[in-house]
């Protein structure tokens, strides 16, 4: 069984169909259900279950961000999570950031709508991993608050 690639592509293709445990190329190896980009540092992808894996697409260099593209590419057959809307933190700064930019927009449905998608996808996580305990932080039950505000103050615009 071959364990040494020339080319990323053929790597990551190899992953996708889990048919192999580990191999590796110059920049890009996986170990088991875990892809990895130039090192344990940067855990590209992780498959959650036989039909389901957890992208991390918050690239940092250009390479990093082909394999990202081809991660998603290669895995497009299973269920896909992305690691920026199952990151409590990130998800909430977006969602304030969003809010902060509500008060002058021109087309608030923009900001509206990429907050209520974030959140959505958060919950579609948080369902598919059953880890309901997520649902009970600090951070979690802020963005429902500021969710819930920013659709109530919809509704009552439309009023």
């Amino acid at each position: 069984m071959k364990t040494v690639y020339t080319n990323s592509s053929d790597l990551i293709h190899l992953f996708a169909q889990q048919d192999q445990n580990n191999a590796r190329c110059s920049n890009v190896f996986f170990e088991g259900t875990k892809i990895y980009s130039y090192g344990y540092h940067y855990l590209l992808g992780e498959f959650l279950d036989n039909n389901a894996i957890l992208i991390n697409d918050s690239g940092y260099s250009s390479t990093t961000s082909k394999h990202i593209y081809k991660l998603k590419y290669a895995t497009s057959q299973y269920k896909q999570f992305f690691f920026t809307p199952t990151d409590l933190k990130s998800d909430l700064y977006h969602i304030k950031s969003d809010l902060k930019s509500l008060i002058n927009a021109r087309k608030p449905e923009k900001y509206i709508s990429n907050s209520t998608c974030l959140f959505d996808k958060l919950n579609e996580f948080i369902e598919f991993t059953k880890n309901k305990a997520l649902k009970n932080t600090i951070e979690y039950k802020e963005i429902k608050a500021l969710i819930n505000a920013i659709n109530s103050d919809a509704k009552n615009k439309t009023k």
